[in-house]
């Protein structure tokens, strides 16, 4: 058994003899080594914790861990958002593997309306770009801002740009209304160099988070896969990388929402809330739940969230983000669930090593692709 099975072990207290003095002797080994258990055992007593949390299990349905694993193993699935919380910062000693797999950064092509695409990206010097004969954007530092409307001729022909992240990137935009934009990876936003009329209407496809500039006069509306979400001035996030579930999840405000059929009826949605709205069937959902929020936000504060996700869905989040291919070796595996919670911007193999480590199977990093498979 290798020595992070059994600092895993040592968490719940569930040591055996031989176990113990081959724990002994990699402390007695680096004095890091005696450091890291030291953080450990200062942390939580995760012994009486487990305890209770197998009380708390003993009266719920087992249909969450699919898999039959030792007690230990599938304290392992209890334990992961603890190893998250201390950043596991000593896996990456332990057992670290040489990879090119890095954390998204901020890179995008802008494509003008004259046909132009512009690559953003930190190769990029800082400075004014000419969008159009009379309008120039400011870039600088992953950040995409248009002139204020005040400059702006309202009699001018209304252009459209796009902005297009990239697997592996994110970009944040300011729009001619002062609206804040962030887009995740592998997402487009479609919209006006300056807005003109009664409305502010962008188009979005994959994942973004809205910061409205406030218009009493004017909604801003943002289309995706059929779903219409208007509002005044709020903040919200939009997943709309499948037409078979677009989730807006609002944070703050009121907005409504609809399909973009002129007979819909909208539904107003209060902070918390989340919609799913699924395109072909055209079925939408509604629910209030502070932790589904917060796991659907959790992007835009720079972090992983997942609760009883599968590793199929956790590794697709992974895939986009750090630009990986995901390779399952067994099918069962993607089937297992997780619950975790890391910076999005941690190295890769802190976040696999808790994986491996939690799951009992063998991750291994070739170049941009990260197979999983059983030990």
């Amino acid at each position: 058994m290798d020595i992070k099975s059994i600092l895993l072990k040592y968490i719940i207290g569930d040591l055996s003899d031989q176990e113990k003095e081959t724990l002994k002797q990699w402390t007695d080994k680096d004095i890091r080594h005696a450091n890291y258990l030291q953080k450990l055992q200062s942390r939580h007593n995760y012994s009486e914790l487990y305890i209770q949390y197998k009380k708390k299990q003993s009266h719920k349905p087992r249909r969450i861990l699919r898999f039959n694993r030792t007690l230990w193993q599938r304290a392992a699935f209890w334990v992961l958002p603890f190893l998250f919380a201390l950043g596991i910062g000593y896996w990456t000693y332990i057992d670290q593997q040489k990879s090119n797999i890095f954390p998204g950064s901020s890179k995008a092509n802008l494509y003008l309306a004259n046909g132009t695409q512009l690559i953003l990206d930190e190769t990029m010097e800082p400075g004014w770009i000419l969008v159009d004969k009379d309008q120039m954007v400011k870039n600088e530092k992953g950040i995409l801002q248009y002139v204020s409307p005040d400059t702006l001729k309202t009699s001018k022909a209304k252009e459209y740009n796009q902005l297009k992240t990239p697997r592996g990137g994110e970009y944040r935009i300011v729009l001619p209304d002062g609206t804040k934009v962030r887009l995740n990876a592998l997402s487009s936003l479609n919209y006006p160099t300056h807005f003109i009329g009664d409305k502010r209407i962008v188009e979005l496809e994959g994942e973004a988070y809205f910061e409205i500039a406030k218009d009493s006069t004017r909604p801003f509306i943002v289309k995706a896969n059929g779903l219409e979400i208007k509002q005044y001035g709020t903040k919200f996030s939009v997943n709309a990388r499948s037409a078979q579930e677009t989730t807006v999840v609002l944070e703050e405000g009121s907005i409504g929402v609809s399909s973009t059929d002129i007979e819909a009826k909208e539904h107003i949605m209060i902070p918390g809330e989340v919609v799913k709205w699924c395109e072909p069937t055209s079925e939408m959902t509604i629910s209030q739940s502070e932790k589904e929020s917060e796991q659907l936000t959790a992007w835009h504060n720079d972090r992983f969230s997942f609760d009883n996700e599968t590793l199929g869905k956790v590794m697709g989040n992974i895939s986009l983000w750090y630009d990986a291919d995901i390779c399952f070796q067994d099918a069962e595996i993607a089937s297992m669930h997780f619950t975790g919670n890391i910076g999005r911007y941690a190295d890769i193999q802190v976040l696999l090593d808790a994986i491996e480590n939690a799951a009992n199977i063998h991750i291994k990093v070739e170049g941009k692709q990260i197979v999983l498979m059983n030990e």
